[in-house]
């Protein structure tokens, strides 16, 4: 995103969309250009603070369909999987989570109800 940001050409750039049947303009002066690669910049540094990057160690023994899959053009979107083996992978999509458990033995839980427990009990709460 941040990288996007600064592709965008100096001076003013301007966007329009089409909402609720009417057009809608956007101007966006440098100024907020920079607010914007600002506020992008300290979400990422806060994301990197939070987390632990690790290597992807593809298992030696891979069943049939977990070898198909890491083969496959969209194999990168089975990083996730691999890299969660013998954790719990929090993932949206529900093919992926039973595709992960098939393919490479990885446990999956729906993110909505993850958040939704967090906030149930206080851990977390609506911005």
């Amino acid at each position: 995103m941040v990288a996007h940001l600064n592709s965008m050409p100096d001076g003013e750039t301007m966007t329009l969309t089409y909402q609720g049947g009417q057009y809608v303009q956007q101007v966006i002066t440098p100024e907020v250009q920079a607010l914007r690669i600002e506020e992008s910049q300290s979400r990422l540094a806060a994301i990197a603070e939070a987390c632990t990057v690790e290597s992807v160690v593809i298992p030696d023994e891979l069943s049939a369909f977990g070898d198909r899959l890491l083969k496959a053009p969209f194999r990168d979107a089975f990083v996730p999987a691999v890299v969660a083996r013998g954790r719990l992978l929090l993932d949206e999509d529900m093919m992926m989570r039973e595709w992960a458990d098939q393919a490479f033995g990885t446990k999956g839980v729906w993110l909505q109800a993850v958040l939704f427990s967090a906030l149930q009990a206080g851990t977390m709460d609506r911005v």
